[in-house]
């Protein structure tokens, strides 16, 4: 049936109207004639949630109808010299802005449906720091946790503007500051917020989308949120108390793409043989069928644990299983036996490495190899960088393992952002930076959206690569960056910053003779 988007957008739809709709959807569903009334095998509330916890994603009509309004709200905070935000700020809330509006009396009935829709704006609206100069440290919500993205430092802090905690020197968070006047808990995340060395300016970002950009898609999970919790005025509908750990699960269940009508009644072999032919014309077949084989021996040992030793184990845990058994197996694949005689033949063919390997630049221009080692218990990030001519020999590497970053993401752009600082200050001004991140080279290249999280450091990158002659980003895969990795690995125990001329650290010697294909070692 169609569903009245563009009222929905426009005002808050009476609860009874709300429930006709959600009546009209559920008979549609059941009946199996209009003359039968069918039977409802499954209450609606729970085909309602979210498929991520295991429902079947069939709108609330209410919760729909607060995430279109809370669009508008949106617009007003990012828009507020709009025709639509100029009339309503001198209506209802004038010399303030929307989110410290009230709601007035003998208010339109438009007004009542943006204001109660701002509830769910207000879940997931913070501030991402740029200088901190307009973030109240106590007031505005800014500290990088849910629900409130509010902090209360302790009594002895005397600062009141976000900026107060930055070193405007070295572009830093005040660490001895934010350490004696913030509980403990508090520390980790505020000193992992990334911070611009170029300048930023403060923005309003909303929390829940990658991009900062508040959506309806969005906007309607947090409104479920706030309905099963109560936080919307009524009482709460409730939630299961498993939900974070299953979520992961039925996200991957949910993105399976599965025929079951061509796979049901038929046997192994001619299933095998219908799953081949998709996926043979594939650049990475040999991936795929490598784990659609060990999810299939995974099921089957947990078949068997069930029947004979009555073991029952989580979805999540067998995917855990899965991944690790991937991973170690490829692992195996990419290194010999040791002790194997040679010309002896392993029983496990190799992957071909060779469209992997480190790869020479060419003449006159400097290859920059980067990679970051990231801890997210500790929060604490190793960042190295690698430099090397158009022979493979070494020119210079670096790093420093005292940083602390709030995602394995923010570590590799700022391991980036390192490494052309390097590049200035050592005079290298045609490179090339290579990395094995692959979504933050799209950012930079602005083949993606970019991550509000981590477009402080992405500026930093743009105005840093402007100051050398010629520079360009390009993707790595591992393998090919085992140079980098071992330099961010080596700073990351260490804890501390560490820089290298021509001659290099001895760690290093045996990774660069082996992407330039010298048989020495030591």
């Amino acid at each position: 049936m169609a569903m009245p988007n563009y009222a929905m957008s426009c005002f808050k739809l009476p609860i009874g109207v709300c429930r006709d709709l959600e009546k009209a959807i559920r008979n549609f569903w059941w009946r199996g004639s209009e003359q039968r009334k069918g039977v409802h095998w499954i209450s609606w509330e729970r085909l309602m949630k979210q498929k991520r916890v295991g429902g079947l994603g069939f709108r609330d009509i209410q919760c729909f109808n607060l995430a279109f309004l809370a669009k508008i709200g949106w617009r007003l905070i990012q828009n507020p010299g709009t025709l639509l935000a100029t009339v309503l700020q001198e209506k209802y809330y004038p010399g303030k802005c929307f989110t410290e509006a009230g709601k007035g009396r003998n208010t339109s009935w438009g007004w009542k449906g943006i204001f109660y829709a701002r509830k769910v704006l207000l879940h997931g609206l913070r501030w991402r720091v740029g200088d901190g100069a307009g973030i109240n440290i106590r007031e505005d919500p800014w500290f990088p946790r849910p629900s409130t993205f509010k902090v209360k430092p302790l009594v002895s802090l005397h600062a009141t503007m976000v900026s107060e905690l930055i070193d405007l020197e070295t572009s830093s968070w005040k660490r001895d500051l934010i350490l004696e006047c913030f509980h403990q808990d508090d520390v980790g995340p505020i000193l992992s917020i990334p911070l611009s060395k170029t300048g930023c300016r403060d923005r309003m970002v909303w929390h829940h989308n990658a991009n900062g950009v508040y959506s309806v898609r969005s906007g309607y999970g947090v409104a479920m949120n706030l309905m099963e919790n109560g936080d919307m005025g009524k009482k709460g509908r409730g939630s299961a108390s498993d939900k974070p750990k299953n979520c992961y699960a039925w996200n991957l269940i949910w993105k399976l793409k599965l025929n079951s009508f061509a796979l049901a009644g038929a046997d192994f072999l001619s299933s095998w043989e219908l799953f081949w032919t998709r996926v043979k014309g594939r650049d990475n077949a040999e991936e795929i069928m490598q784990e659609y084989a060990f999810g299939l021996w995974r099921l089957w040992k947990n078949r068997n644990e069930v029947v004979f030793n009555g073991v029952h184990r989580q979805p999540s845990e067998l995917l855990e299983a899965w991944s690790r058994n991937i991973s170690e197996f490829i692992d195996a694949t990419l290194c010999e036996p040791v002790g194997k005689q040679p010309g002896s033949q392993s029983k496990i063919a190799p992957l071909d490495r060779g469209a992997c390997r480190w790869k020479k630049p060419a003449f006159g221009i400097l290859k920059v190899n980067t990679d970051a080692s990231w801890c997210k218990t500790t929060l604490r990030t190793g960042v190295g960088w690698v430099c090397r001519d158009f022979a493979g020999l070494l020119q210079g590497a670096g790093g420093s393992g005292a940083a602390l970053c709030h995602s394995a993401a923010v570590g590799e752009a700022t391991t980036i952002r390192t490494a052309l600082l390097a590049c200035i200050d050592y005079g290298y001004d045609n490179v090339v930076i290579e990395s094995d991140a692959k979504v933050i080279i799209q950012m930079i290249k602005h083949e993606i959206d970019l991550d509000f999280s981590i477009e402080c450091i992405l500026g930093d990158i743009e105005v840093l690569a402007r100051r050398l002659r010629s520079v360009s980003f390009s993707y790595v895969p591992r393998e090919g960056n085992a140079a980098a990795h071992s330099v961010a690995k080596f700073v990351f125990n260490e804890g501390r910053e560490y820089g290298w001329d021509c001659i290099g650290p001895e760690f290093l010697f045996n990774i660069l003779a082996q992407d330039v294909n010298l048989s020495i070692r030591i």
